[in-house]
């Protein structure tokens, strides 16, 4: 996290629950062979991708990845 992205998060006095999904690497990366993804960009130009792994009809893993604001991070998370 660079020194602009701590300045953004202490200025939006985001929730310590949603910090905590923010900073949490658990779901957060990407995947090399997801069964399905999908990309979306806004309209501020910071984009998301989402990874699933589908089996049996149920969702076994799933990621996602954005290089956006604290904010964008924290829509990711949740």
């Amino acid at each position: 996290m660079t020194m602009a992205d701590k300045k953004e998060e202490e200025e939006l006095e985001l929730p310590p629950e949603i910090l905590k999904l923010m900073n949490n690497k658990n779901y957060f990366g990407q995947m090399n062979d997801p069964t399905s993804s999908a990309y979306l960009q806004g309209p501020c130009g910071d984009y998301m991708e989402f990874y699933l792994v589908i089996e049996q009809q149920k969702i076994i893993d799933l990621k996602y990845y954005t290089e956006g604001c604290s904010a964008t991070r924290a829509c990711g998370a949740m």
